[in-house]
């Protein structure tokens, strides 16, 4: 109904593992219900973050983004986040420049509808096919605009790698330090973190995913960032290795042997 009614709303994730309640503890599992997941075309605003001071930004950005661009917004983090400790610089966006998209209100405006202002129209139903067709034309125009203006992303190394690995969230802290190991070792291996889980940064992806190359998808869930790549990706001559560990975190140790067993 948010995405129908271009509601600006803002819901902070901290994943656990599935089905339904399976664990209260951690996974990655509910990539495809935030991105795609409803009823609908999944035109939304995801991030991923990996650490506490990213959930402490990505919070005030989502408000932002969701205001400006009316869209339902997510924020993702998982069970260990939940539960652990780390340090946050906590700090006024004001002091920071950050410049808040201001908030309106959808009911209560002063004026009579229709007489002294234009009437505000919040549907989620409509009565033809013909009807509904036109009106998500226009939200898909508006999210294909914005899309190069939401969508963040993070590379090291990218440009000589065998091998790069795609992780996501708390699992890209192990592909980062992975990655700084395997690099001091000699061996040709890059990261790419896709920070905006939707809209994904599929043109940056598959500027990368060319000749031999190897891209070893590092997540905590059977396959669902892997879906998110390989449909950014499609055509490309890169060969995808998954590394799939629902509801089981992935640590820097268990990256660095795969990307080995691969090379």
């Amino acid at each position: 109904m948010a995405e129908a009614m271009r509601l600006p709303t803002v819901t902070i994730i901290q994943q656990r593992g599935g089905p339904s309640t399976a664990t209260v503890i951690y996974s990655q599992q509910e990539v495809t219900l935030t991105t795609y997941g409803g009823n609908g075309e999944g035109m939304r605003i995801v991030y991923s973050t990996s650490n506490h001071q990213e959930l402490f930004d990505y919070t005030i950005k989502a408000f932002n983004v969701a205001w400006k661009y009316r869209f339902p917004t997510f924020v993702l983090g998982d069970g260990y986040q939940a539960k652990m400790r780390e340090s946050v610089t906590l700090y006024d966006p004001d002091e920071k420049g950050v410049e808040y998209v201001a908030p309106e209100a959808y009911v209560g405006k002063p004026g009579t509808p229709g007489v002294d202002r234009e009437p505000g129209l919040y549907r989620n139903t409509y009565n033809t096919e013909e009807e509904l067709f036109e009106v998500l034309q226009q939200h898909f125009a508006d999210f294909n605009k914005m899309t190069p203006e939401i969508i963040e992303y993070d590379q090291e190394a990218t440009d000589d790698a065998d091998v790069i690995v795609i992780g996501h969230g708390v699992v890209f802290r192990g592909v980062r330090d992975a990655v700084k190991e395997l690099r001091a070792e000699g061996l040709k291996v890059g990261y790419f973190r896709p920070i905006t889980l939707r809209p994904f940064p599929a043109e940056q992806l598959k500027a990368i995913a060319t000749g031999n190359r190897k891209l070893l998808i590092a997540e905590s869930a059977e396959g669902q960032l892997a879906k998110l790549v390989k449909d950014a990706i499609y055509g490309c001559t890169a060969e995808i290795v998954p590394y799939f560990r629902p509801g089981l975190g992935i640590t820097t140790e268990q990256i660095v042997a795969k990307v080995k067993e691969v090379l």
